[in-house]
């Protein structure tokens, strides 16, 4: 296994999940007690048992997202992937949780006192759970394409290494977390490193299985691939409270999918922050485009012609600035795409 290549590939995706790093370090300091005054007595069973049902579902969420990603099988969050990672994977989230507390209570009854910390059996034991969690992800998803089911990877010499790294920095981040806590400025900031690289190291074991067995990503790769593209509007006010807030389904994705031919992999971008890592060459992109949205889908057109993609656009703006439209991508849909989105697909 080239641990190289594996590092490269997860690293690639593990700077895009910032957003589950921090609901998952945000899920860790939940306090009922303190924000909607519930008496205290009752906070102190209630504010872990929340805390705790946060954390697994932000880290199912975390890890089946990384696992979709890494396989190719879809890069965007999705509604029904939370709840097939939820259904496939509570046990994992749980047993993440339960085992670090089983170790630490079983060192008390050996030494006879809290010797080590619970943090710190955590640390120590999460490149173990990731390892497991991501065996189990990948294996439950995408076993089927693998003859034999997923096994685990070849501990090689450049997996125990690859290995080793992530506990050091894992611990080295537990280490710093403990010289951040006087500091109230660098407390959170190591708090949220110590969530980022949990799900970091997670996706390292997840790209690692992924790597083992090429044919699952193979399974994901077609030449026919239909790209639809809804660009969140210009703005970062606007932009950020329509991505997080106010992503409704557009329309017109359940129009071109009713009417694409079969054979087509159809992948959804719905007022997501665009990444680089979206942009396919091999491929039909159909982009609507607004004039609050324009200057995003004549960029996101604009890199998908440049890796050789086919590239159409549609929409009121495009519609009436054909002219305008016609400079970033292959073709304009002008009005409605019913009636021709057939000839648009065969062309």
């Amino acid at each position: 296994m080239n641990i190289f290549q594996v590092l490269l590939r997860a690293s690639r995706l593990a700077v895009s999940l910032w957003v589950p790093a921090g609901l998952l370090y945000f899920s860790t300091h939940v306090s009922l007690s303190g924000t909607f005054g519930v008496p205290l007595f009752a906070g102190r069973f209630l504010d872990p048992a929340l805390s705790l049902f946060l954390q697994g579902g932000v880290l199912i969420w975390a890890w089946g997202l990384a696992v979709e990603n890494l396989s190719g099988e879809a890069l965007t969050a999705r509604v029904d992937s939370f709840y097939m990672s939820l259904k496939q994977g509570w046990w994992v989230a749980l047993l993440a949780f339960v085992l670090p507390i089983s170790m630490h209570y079983l060192l008390f009854v050996i030494a006879g006192r809290d010797a080590v910390p619970l943090a710190a059996v955590q640390a120590g034991m999460s490149v173990f759970t990731a390892y497991g969690a991501a065996w189990w992800f990948v294996h439950a998803r995408y076993g089927r394409f693998v003859s034999g089911g997923i096994r685990d990877v070849p501990l090689s010499g450049g997996f125990l290494f690859l290995a080793t790294l992530l506990w050091l920095v894992t611990m080295s981040v537990y280490v710093a977390g403990i010289w951040a806590a006087g500091f109230s400025f660098f407390k959170p900031l190591t708090g949220f490193a110590g969530s980022f690289v949990q799900i970091g190291v997670f996706t390292v074991f997840a790209a690692a299985f992924l790597n083992t067995y090429p044919l699952i990503g193979r399974a994901f790769e077609s030449k026919k691939t239909l790209i639809l593209v809804s660009p969140r509007s210009t703005g970062l006010f606007m932009g950020i409270f329509e991505t997080v807030l106010l992503r409704s389904y557009p329309a017109f994705f359940a129009v071109i999918r009713a009417l694409t031919p079969p054979g087509y992999r159809v992948v959804e971008y719905n007022r997501v922050f665009w990444e680089g890592r979206f942009v396919r060459g091999q491929a039909l992109v159909a982009i609507s485009c607004f004039t609050v949205n324009a200057a995003d889908a004549y960029g996101i057109a604009r890199e998908f012609k440049c890796k050789g993609a086919t590239v159409v656009m549609g929409g009121p703006h495009v519609t009436f600035f054909p002219d305008e439209a016609l400079e970033f991508c292959d073709s304009v849909v002008l009005g409605p795409a019913e009636s021709v989105w057939e000839d648009v697909v065969r062309g």
